[in-house]
Order: structure tokens, then sequence, then C-alpha cells
């Protein structure tokens, strides 16, 4: 392998192979680039060190049919090099089909984010060249390919991309997939341009919290150690799960020491300290085996989060101070600790630049078509965060999201038709506190609607009782009055809920998929087609405690993956193509009203005070218009009112709703 780059004089800054898409129109384009840039072993398309080594091109028809579509394999990291010459234009200039997408969508998302090779095996084409993949598993970029050979590689992947892309339109078309497909390239192109977009980030915040965290972290170290001490174990460290379970359940610990045996008395390390390693056994004492019993759904020897909160809960209530301490400081420990580590140093690390954060978003992960991001993922995260993401406009910008209200509630309205819910979405009622009205005969607090709004949403996807108690905190029997109480309102979902269950029972609707259980019994898949042309799959799994052959499928999927599917995977990236394409013609908005990002059924942008009303009005009209575009990409009639929320604010982190 050659380790020596490529002199930058020598790169090929275009290559047209023969290859030549039958559609007019449409051309197949692949990008080659270094691996230079801010993000560790990968390539960016916003780090100027990260530079296009070669660029593959199908040629254009003899007719010169003008450019409509591009098609590529994971098109959007070729996208975002907004330098290339095919994209000195605008990304609402064309369309695109992206066979990674393609493949995903059309395997019932059992294909997640497959890579070229995957499909040349799947459609019978040669894979590519072992040589040249080698340097990139290496982690050097294609400047390190020698040219050639480089060239040689580009335009196999060209022919074989756009082979894929023809094989899979034919198959959308069999399948009637087309319009759903069609949908999701086109919410393709939005969160490419939230990509290119970016969020701006406020540095200096992030530094200063990063110390202020760091400082945190260090201190409950310290306090843990100490309390250890006090307590009689300082062998063990209380933030270590492991350690602490022993501390609070009892069990037995190693304790490893280093003691000095003497000195070396030659060799590089003469007149050094020698080390042996000692081994201490302890026996160490359950600390809370009287107030276990009192914890509502307390799990033997578990430390997450939601058990050892209740158990310090209710050392507070038994007089036993000390472990609450000891628990509300290792909480501490692991809010700050994770804050540090999964937020703002990653996010820190990302930031390219510019300045600004480029994270991708996800068509091809999840099983229910759910978007997700990752480099790095900004759908997760507390206010402490997100209140990092500002406006790019300073003083004159405005951080501006707007989210549907309820949209899984509201989908579930339109696959059970149950006539309850229907009724109180259409008249705005809110569905927690009249489920908590109708148990306790008045209104909740806000407080008191929290666990109901929880219980909802778990019991919405299809959550057992178990889930629906750990979810809200709430014992098992307050789980199961719930639940009952939400099915006899609404007894159309209950009737929906035991409809997919039973349905799937159906032998002949299943097909024998070559794989076995955990326990080695021979699995089925499940595929059902929703009526936009989605396909789910379900696998069963074992289910008969040990029972040879008891298999089944599971109840939370096989009800979840059509309410969030239909929701969050169908129609928000309907609406954010439909985004995309009314911005775009918008001239005056184009510099002024950016999408950014995306978090499950809403929608963040960066919005200059200028526009500001004029885009809450336009945007909020374009998401509560889903119903028309639903109809008139699936041919469905969707009859349930959507309604969009509006919060505004300095940054991401500080939004307040505001009435429109």
């Amino acid at each position: 392998m050659d380790d020596k780059p490529i002199p930058r004089d020598t790169w090929p800054i275009l290559r047209r192979t023969e290859y030549v898409f039958p559609v007019p129109g449409v051309i197949v384009v692949d990008v080659e680039t270094t691996m230079d840039s801010h993000l560790p072993n990968k390539a960016s398309a916003f780090d100027p060190a990260n530079s296009i080594v070669a660029i593959g091109q199908s040629r254009v028809r003899p007719e010169r049919a003008p450019v409509t579509t591009f098609v590529g394999h994971n098109i959007p990291f070729d996208l975002c090099h907004s330098k290339v010459t095919f994209l000195k234009t605008k990304l609402s200039n064309f369309t695109v089909w992206d066979t990674q997408l393609a493949a995903y969508l059309l395997s019932g998302q059992r294909l997640t984010s497959p890579s070229l090779d995957d499909l040349c095996v799947k459609y019978g084409l040669p894979t590519k060249d072992d040589k040249v993949s080698a340097y990139f598993k290496a982690g050097k970029g294609a400047d390190h390919v020698p040219r050639k050979m480089l060239l040689e590689y580009l335009e196999a992947d060209i022919e074989n991309t756009g082979r894929i892309a023809e094989r899979q339109m034919q198959e959308a078309v069999e399948k009637g997939m087309l319009p759903l497909i069609h949908s999701q390239m086109e919410a393709l192109m939005a969160t490419t341009q939230m990509t290119i977009n970016g969020m701006h980030v406020n540095v200096p915040y992030i530094d200063a919290t990063i110390i202020t965290l760091q400082e945190r972290v260090h201190n409950c170290q310290l306090e843990l150690t100490e309390l250890a001490k006090i307590h009689g174990v300082p062998f063990l460290d209380l933030s270590k799960g492991p350690q602490l379970g022993k501390f609070l359940f009892g069990g037995r610990h190693t304790e490893e020491k280093r003691v000095v045996v003497g000195k070396y008395k030659s060799g590089a390390k003469m007149g050094q300290d020698r080390y042996s390693i000692e081994q201490h056994e302890h026996l160490i004492p359950p600390m809370v085996s009287k107030i276990v019993t009192a914890v509502p759904t307390w799990t033997p020897f578990s430390v997450d989060e939601h058990n050892i909160a209740k158990i310090a809960e209710t050392a507070l209530r038994r007089g036993v101070p000390s472990i609450a301490t000891i628990i509300d400081t290792v909480l501490e420990h692991r809010k700050c600790t994770k804050l540090l580590s999964t937020y703002f140093l990653r996010h820190k690390a990302a930031i390219a630049p510019d300045g600004m954060l480029h994270a991708n978003f996800n068509h091809t992960i999840t099983r229910t078509g759910r978007l997700s991001s990752s480099a790095p993922s900004v759908q997760n995260g507390e206010d402490t965060i997100k209140r990092a993401y500002t406006s790019r406009f300073g003083a004159d910008g405005t951080m501006l999201e707007m989210d549907y209200n309820q949209l899984e509630i509201v989908m579930l309205a339109h696959l059970t038709q149950d006539k309850q819910l229907i009724a109180d979405i259409s008249s705005g009622v809110d569905i927690h506190s009249a489920l908590y009205e109708q148990m306790h005969h008045r209104m909740p607090t806000k407080e008191e609607r929290k666990p109901f709004k929880r219980m909802s949403f778990a019991l919405v996807y299809g959550g057992g009782i178990n889930a629906l108690a750990e979810n809200a905190s709430v014992s098992i029997t307050e789980a199961k009055e719930f639940r009952d109480n939400f099915y006899r309102r609404y007894p159309g979902v209950k009737k929906w809920h035991d409809q997919q269950v039973e349905q799937a029972k159906t032998l002949p609707t299943m097909v024998y998929d070559g794989r076995k259980t955990e326990a080695g019994y021979p699995s089925h898949t499940l595929e059902r087609v929703s009526e936009t042309g989605r396909r789910y799959t379900f696998h069963q799994y074992d289910s008969g405690y040990g029972k040879k052959g008891a298999v089944g499928f599971s109840k939370t999927e096989l009800v979840n993956y059509p309410v969030q599917g239909g929701a969050t995977g169908d129609i928000v990236p309907l609406v954010l193509g439909k985004l995309f394409r009314v911005l775009s013609v918008k001239e005056h908005l184009a510099d002024k009203c950016l999408m950014v990002c995306t978090v499950h059924d809403s929608v963040l942008f960066d919005v200059h005070n200028s526009v500001l009303e004029e885009c809450i009005t336009l945007i909020k009209s374009v998401m509560e218009n889903a119903p028309a575009y639903y109809k008139e990409t699936f041919g469905v009639d969707f009859k349930q009112k959507l309604s969009v929320g509006v919060s505004t604010g300095d940054s991401w982190g500080t939004l307040k709703e505001r009435i429109v």
C-alpha cells in the first residue's frame, strides 16, 4: 500500500465515465475525497482540508437533455460538496435518487445503511476492488490511491450505482412504492440542505460549561470517596455501577493493592521500586435491606437511575439520609459525566472550521422510518446543550421551532378510527388531562398530568404494564388502572391493538427467512404494507420461556411501528420535502430563513427577525396542510386535523411558546 499522497496538481477534478443512464436528464455521480478533516477518520465537506480528489459522472446523453435528477449512493455526501461543478446551482433545481435510501425502503427497513457492495451482491453485479477498499479501511483518503486504480474504481462505482438505480425504480413500480420513495427523496434533499446550512454554535458558552462540568464531576468524585470512607468501604469506587451495587445490596469485592517488594538491581529500572499486586477479599453487608421492600418498582441489584432514585426517596422517608446523600451524589456525577462526554465534548469536537456544526441526518437507520442524526446526534439532549445553539444573525436573529401537537396520537386516531379519540382531537381536548379527570373526577395539576402523559404515550406505542409503570414511576396497580381506563375511553384503540396481534398469528402471511431465535427455534418474518406503501417487517422472538418452538412477535413492535412510522416516518419527511420546495421559491427568504434541524415531529429554523412573522405564517400553513399533501401523494384521505405549536427564543434551549 502506498503511504504517500498523490500530489494535488495531478488530481483529476472531473472524470466522465462511459456509463449512460437510460432515462433523459438523469446523471449518476460519485465523489472521492481525502480524509483530512476535523472529524476523526471521517471526511467532511465543510473542512477546507478535506479536498476532492476525483469526481465520477455518467456521460450526458447525445441529446444533451438538461439534468433533472442526480443518482448516487449515500448521495448527501456528494451533495454537500457544493464546490463540485454540477452542484453550483441550488439543490432545489433538481431531484435525487439515492440507492442506499431506496434499498432501505424496498427491503421493508431490513437493510439499514446498506453499502454499495451489499447492493452489488443483491443484484448480481461486480463488487469493489479490494485493493482500493483497503486504503479506505486503513483510514487513507482517495489521494493515497494510485490514479489509474482510483479512476477504474470510480467508473465501476458509477456503472454499478446506475444499474442498481434502474432495477430499484422498476421494483418500486412493481411494489407500488414509487410515491413513498419519491417523497422520502424529497425529505433527503431537505435534510441535506439542513446539513449544508449547519447550526450556529456559541463556542464560549460550550467552553465555559465544559470547565464547570469538569469541576462538578471532580467534586462529586471527591465526595463519593469521602462517603465511602465514612461508611467503612474506602476500597469501593461508588461512581462505578457494579461497586455501587455491592455497597447497596451487599456482595464480595476483591481489592487489588500495589505493594513495594524491593528495588530493581539492574536494567533500565535499576534503583526503582519493584511492585507486586496483593488481593484482598471483602464481604460487604447490604446497606438497604430494610428499605427496599418499600420501593414500588424495585428491581433487585439494579443500579439504574430509576431504581436508585426510588431507593433514595424511600431512604429519606425511613430516616436514612446517608443513603440518600450517596445516591444523590451518584446521580449528579452520572448526569454531569453524560453531559460532558456525550454532549459538550462531542459537540465541540464536531464544530467545523466555519464555526458551524453540520450534523448528518440519517434516513436509513431505524425500523420505523423515523429520522436520526449523527456526527454528532443533535436530536437528543437537555436544554443545557441546546443553549449552545443560537442564531447566526446574532441579535438580529431568532431560533424558531415548529412542533406538531400530539402527532402520534393523531396518527393513532387515523389508524384506529376510534370515535372518542377523533372527537377529543377535533375539539382540542388534552387526552392526558381527560384520562386523569375520568379516573379522579377532577382536572390534574401540572405535576399530576406528567405521569399520565408518559403512560399515554407508552400505551400508544404498545407498551406493557411494566413499561407503563417504569416510564411513569408508578406502581403496577396504578399502571393497570390507567390501562383499563384508557381502553374504556378509547375502545377502538384496544380493538385495533388486539387486531394487530391476532393478525400476526396468521402463518400464511409470514415467510421463513432462515433466521433462528436465540434458543435456536425457526423464526419467521412478517411483512405488512401500510397505506403509504411502506413495508414494515417483524421478526419472531423466543416467547415461551424455554418451551420448544414457542416463538412470537413483539406486541410493542406490531403496534408501535405503524403509529411511529406513519407519524414521524411518513408525515414528517413528507412535510420536510414540501418545506424545502416552498422555501426555495421564496428568493427573499433564501438566506434569512434556514432549516437547520428536525427532531421527532418538530422542525428547527434559524430566522432573521425581519422575516420572522412571515416565516411563522408560511411554515405553519405548510405543516398544517399535511393531510392534503398526504392525499395528493398517497391517494389516501387523512381526515384528522393537524395543529402546529410555535416556539421562539435566543437559543434552542431557551425557546418559549408563543400564541399564533
